[in-house]
């Protein structure tokens, strides 16, 4: 999530790229598509340490998840709510 969200916000701000709204946050395509990459390769290197079966299929899903929670959640309250609930999903899974 740290990487994520910290080169989605770079990339977002950086680069000329459609925008949507999102409960009042804008938001950038670039600093999503940046947001969910990042996720899926910490996804998978997590998932490479744990020998997970299905490893794509579950980077894939749960980088999906902390991508669309960085673009619900209102005020910075990404900080909390990507970590916490990837977390316990990741958990989940392995």
């Amino acid at each position: 999530m740290t990487y994520g969200d910290g080169f989605a916000a770079l990339v977002g701000k950086s680069l000329k790229s459609k925008e949507y709204q999102v409960f009042g946050s804008r938001k950038t395509i670039a600093g999503s598509a940046v947001m969910f990459w990042m996720s899926f390769l910490i996804t998978i290197a997590v998932f490479s340490y744990s020998n997970t079966q299905m490893w794509a299929l579950k980077a894939i899903g749960i980088s999906v998840i902390a991508t669309v929670l960085e673009a619900v959640s209102v005020k910075g309250t990404d900080n909390l709510t990507v970590p916490i609930i990837t977390s316990f999903i990741t958990y989940f899974v392995i």
